[in-house]
């Protein structure tokens, strides 16, 4: 009977002394799942990394271009009046992200047709119509980089405007300043929209506008 119970103690001690191995080889001695709910990683972090990674990307636009024409110096004559109106136009966006705070974009922008009407004492003139397009370089900072991420951007580039139906075509620098968010379908297609100054220099200074864009873009 002593014996008995003298081997069957020896077969338990030995029992535990193979699973606490088993375990050891297993996990090691940080690899236990009790150390996982001491970490971090609840997805944040990971999600993060997904949508802020660097790369290339490519988009597509159409925009609404509101004008802010300087028609004073056609007021300024004496019985002559003037208006403006606005158009739309479509977009076409290459970028990098670089970090994830910030991106380099390129981003070609045409625009379908402004018009500038004016009078000479009520009677109706010939309305000049402008159609044109530009192509810009711009700077994004990104103040989130999670699924949605809103973003301020500075650039500058070229802005070109033609009479239509005249050879009369006028091109000068150009400012550009705005903002916008971007909104991760999935880690690789978003929807966004974008707010964008454009202030051009010397002669087509009176030229000024503002665009209002909804943009679906492509992350490689």
């Amino acid at each position: 009977m002593l014996a008995l119970c003298v081997g069957l103690a020896l077969s338990a001690g030995r029992a535990r002394a193979q699973d606490a191995d088993y375990q050891y080889e297993d996990y090691g001695p940080y690899d236990d799942p009790a150390y996982e709910s001491d970490g971090e990683s609840d997805g944040e972090g990971d999600e993060r990394s997904l949508y802020a990674r660097n790369g290339f990307y490519a988009g597509l636009s159409g925009h609404y271009a509101l004008e802010l024409f300087d028609t004073d110096p056609i007021t300024r004559v004496p019985g002559f009046s003037a208006s403006s109106r606005d158009t739309g136009g479509f977009g076409v966006s290459i970028g990098y992200r670089a970090h994830r705070h910030f991106a380099a974009e390129g981003l070609f922008q045409q625009y379908a047709r402004f018009r500038v009407r004016s009078k000479q004492n009520g009677q109706r003139l010939e309305s000049d119509k402008f159609a044109g397009y530009s192509w810009t370089l711009n700077g994004k900072a990104y103040l989130l980089t999670g699924r949605i991420q809103p973003y301020g951007l500075l650039g500058m580039g070229v802005l070109v405007l033609k009479k239509r139906f005249r050879n009369d075509r006028q091109e000068s620098f150009a400012g550009r300043m705005g903002g916008g968010i971007d909104f991760y379908l999935t880690e690789n297609w978003l929807l966004g929209g974008e707010i964008g100054y454009m202030a051009p220099a010397r002669d087509l200074d009176d030229f000024p506008f503002v665009t209002f864009a909804g943009i679906v873009s492509y992350r490689f």
